[in-house]
């Protein structure tokens, strides 16, 4: 994201994590890392996140979900060595 220019942070410390997931106890429907939050909406899981940061700022054109959806999926292969 940072050559995209999104500012974001990441948050690597356990208590701050666990405080935002459902699988350590947080009442939430997030379950586990990563989780963004943006605007008030709050997501989680690699492709959800991927899929909405795809949304907000490089929206595919109009009847090209599936090329959305395949370069979504190329890019979780590709950060999560599939």
């Amino acid at each position: 994201m940072t050559s995209t220019r999104c500012f974001f942070v990441q948050v690597s410390e356990f208590p701050q994590i666990a405080s935002k997931s459902a699988v350590f106890g947080a009442p939430t429907i997030t379950i586990a890392p990563p989780i963004l939050e943006y605007d008030g909406t709050t997501v989680s899981q690699s492709t959800a996140v991927t899929m909405f940061v795809g949304q907000k700022h490089f929206p595919a054109p109009a009847g090209q979900d599936a090329v959305a959806l395949m370069l979504m999926a190329n890019i979780v292969d590709l950060a999560e060595g599939q």
